[in-house]
């Protein structure tokens, strides 16, 4: 562990190496969780299913890209890609708390 500090201290080139990996990793597990949710029928609605599936796709074929060919994304698409997640992140906690809001009572004015 500590080798691998002192290396991550002095050389740039293994912290890009583990981020192409890591964010890799992150895209395909989340592509496994979205398409599962399809699969197992926790999702409902026929638009809904297309936006996940969508999501899955997309999240997958990008995870294997950044996986196989790390060269393919330089430093600045890489952070495109993170500013995108994040954006799509923050739209994602807007409608879960819309949808964990208590309703209105049937004889409110």
């Amino acid at each position: 562990m500590f080798a691998v500090s002192i290396d991550l201290l002095s050389s740039n080139q293994l912290l890009v190496f583990l981020a192409h990996y890591f964010l890799g990793a992150f895209l395909l597990f989340y592509a496994y969780g979205r398409s599962r949710k399809i699969i197992l029928r926790r999702q409902t609605g026929v638009f809904r299913m297309i936006i996940t599936g969508a999501e899955a796709v997309i999240s997958f074929a990008l995870g294997i890209i950044v996986i196989i060919n790390p060269e393919y994304f330089n430093h600045q698409s890489i952070i495109e890609i993170g500013i995108l997640l994040i954006i799509y992140g923050a739209f994602k906690l807007v409608a879960e708390l819309f949808n964990h809001r208590p309703q209105m009572p049937k004889k409110h004015r």
